[in-house]
């Protein structure tokens, strides 16, 4: 059951803030009530009207007696309440189906927001597995050369001509350097930088909330963040994080009556 309170007479859904509306089981449910209690009240005026018609023929052209009048008093009563009734239950409906309108909008930021954080991190993680594919291959060279120097130095072992000793010396030398600058020129591109964003302020009671605050990173490499924290007398709901080229963003929700202020940190990570 996806609401957490009922009215007492037709059992009719009444939700609190941290409730999560289910329209096939809550709305159609209480639909059906409605529909099944108007049935019953228009069945009953029904028989009513049809009991005043024959009463009218009994008594003819003379006045109606006092339980006659008093019998029509109570259905015109009967009438008027349930038009009152039923532009309650309409207007209520109105307002659970505007509800659903909300949520539905805010499930589907935070769905987005999920799927762009994701492909963040799988670009990120495509780039950290080409940086290994490299530093592997690097590493393939150093084994390489390391077997050539193995090779000189049995040459030099065996009395080889100092000629091809020099040579080989100097080949392996060159590549040695070459393969130091390839790896620094690697490490580089895998440095990761940090930063933290602050920001702060007030949520309103019982809202939602999208906060964001400009990180002002230039850098056009991946941004995820690691990681928050919130301070100050806030104990709202978080719904999600996420960042883009200009700011970082949290999603939030405040059940309670009362606003919170808050102080958020975020930490960030970006190349």
């Amino acid at each position: 059951m996806s609401h957490t309170n009922s009215t007492p007479n037709y059992n009719l859904p009444q939700y609190v803030g941290s409730d999560i509306i289910n329209p096939l089981t809550d709305t159609n449910g209480a639909y059906s009530d409605i529909d099944t209690a108007l049935k019953q009240i228009a069945d009953a005026v029904a028989d009513d009207t049809s009991d005043i018609a024959e009463l009218k023929t009994k008594v003819g052209t003379d006045a109606l007696t006092t339980d006659a009048q008093t019998l029509s008093g109570a259905v015109n009563e009967l009438d008027a309440e349930l038009n009152t009734a039923s532009t309650g239950v309409v207007s209520r409906v109105t307002n659970a189906e505007n509800d659903i309108d909300v949520l539905e909008s805010q499930m589907t930021t935070a769905t987005g927001n999920i799927t762009t954080i994701q492909q963040n991190v799988t670009a990120l993680d495509g780039e950290i597995d080409a940086i290994d594919t490299r530093v592997g291959t690097a590493e393939t060279k150093i084994s390489n050369l390391e077997s050539d120097m193995q090779t000189a130095n049995a040459a030099i072992a065996t009395k080889a001509s100092t000629a091809r000793v020099d040579t080989l010396e100097t080949t392996v030398g060159t590549g040695l350097a070459a393969l130091g600058t390839e790896i620094e020129a690697q490490a580089s591109a895998l440095t990761l930088k940090t930063m933290q964003v602050t920001d702060t302020g007030t949520l309103g009671a019982q809202s939602y909330q999208e906060i964001s605050h400009a990180h002002g990173i230039t850098d056009t490499g991946v941004k995820l963040i690691a990681g928050y924290k919130i301070s100050g007398d806030a104990d709202f709901n978080v719904l999600g994080v996420w960042i883009d080229n200009t700011n970082c963003y949290m999603a939030v929700e405040n059940p309670d009556a009362t606003a919170d202020n808050y102080t958020i940190t975020f930490d960030v990570v970006y190349q």
